[in-house]
Order: structure tokens, then C-alpha cells, then sequence
């Protein structure tokens, strides 16, 4: 298979996979907007992998295994993350799954909770649906951080409480 893969493209592909991690829809997109043949990109791409060079699987776990850590993100939030950055659905399916497997869901939506509650506490200081605006706000911003609604209820349940 060495001598078949053309080495312009492979070059192309490496230097594409060394600066960041890319799903191969988008390694497939880059190499074609350099006007590279289907045949020789899906070669170099297949070289690649069974080099064990590029693995999007590996990709995909790279780029978000940090996005959860700092910015403490749901699964919602990762998948709408992978959809944009073109991997296919079973692998972000496995990419979320196995994430979740080693962080609780819900311990990320109350540290995000705790965090927000604070500055809402401030906002509706004055105002008399003080609570309900809070509670509505909170689900909002967890929402879009990707929790689901019943982590969401829970953890607002228990911010609530100790408010």
C-alpha cells in the first residue's frame, strides 16, 4: 500500500493532523480544498490509520477531555461541540459515553451551578419573584452548557436548598 499512497497528499494529511486534532471529514475537506484527488486522499487517509497515526476516535476524546475539564460542559454541549467539527455520529457517541463514564454529569452542572448562582443572587436582589427568576436563569444556563433537564432540576433543586 506505500508505494500507491501519493506522498504530496500523505505530507499534506500529516501536517494536517500534527498542527490539531481534526475529525477525518474535516482531513478530508482540507485535503481536498488543495485540490487533491477522492482516490489519493482516502489512500493517505487509510495509511494513516493503519500506521496507527490517526485515530479520529483519539481526536475527538483529545478535544473535548479538556473542554470538560476547564469549562465543566454537558453531554449536550460536547456533541453539538463534535457535530461542528464534522465527526460522524458513532463516534461522537462513543466520544460522550466514555467521557461520562469518568465525570458525573451532575457534579459538573453543580459546580457550574454554584458558580452562576452568585451572580443571579445579585442581579435579582430587588426584584420580588427573586427565586423564580433565579431558578428559570439557572435552567437556562445549564441548558445551553449542555445538562440534561432532569440534571438540571436536580442540581437546582439542591442549589436552591442551600440558598
Amino acid at each position: 500500500m506505500a508505494n500507491q499512497v501519493n506522498h504530496d497528499v500523505l505530507n499534506q494529511a500529516i501536517k494536517a493532523i500534527t498542527r490539531r486534532d481534526i475529525s477525518r471529514n474535516e482531513l478530508y475537506r482540507k485535503l481536498q480544498d488543495k485540490g487533491f484527488d477522492s482516490n489519493d486522499i482516502e489512500t493517505a487517509i487509510s495509511y494513516l490509520i493503519e500506521k496507527k497515526w490517526y485515530s479520529e476516535q483519539k481526536a475527538a476524546r483529545e478535544l473535548t477531555e479538556s473542554k470538560v475539564r476547564s469549562a465543566k460542559v454537558g453531554p449536550a454541549y460536547i456533541s453539538r461541540y463534535l457535530y461542528g467539527k464534522r465527526f460522524e455520529a458513532s463516534i461522537i457517541e462513543q466520544t460522550v459515553d466514555s467521557l461520562f463514564e469518568r465525570y458525573s454529569e451532575k457534579d459538573l452542572a453543580l459546580d457550574n451551578a454554584l458558580k452562576k448562582v452568585p451572580n443571579l443572587q445579585k442581579k435579582y436582589s430587588n426584584d420580588p419573584a427573586k427565586t423564580v427568576k433565579i431558578r428559570n436563569a439557572l435552567y437556562q444556563y445549564l441548558a445551553r452548557r449542555g445538562f440534561s433537564g432532569s440534571i438540571s432540576e436536580d442540581v437546582i433543586q439542591t442549589v436552591m436548598i442551600e440558598e
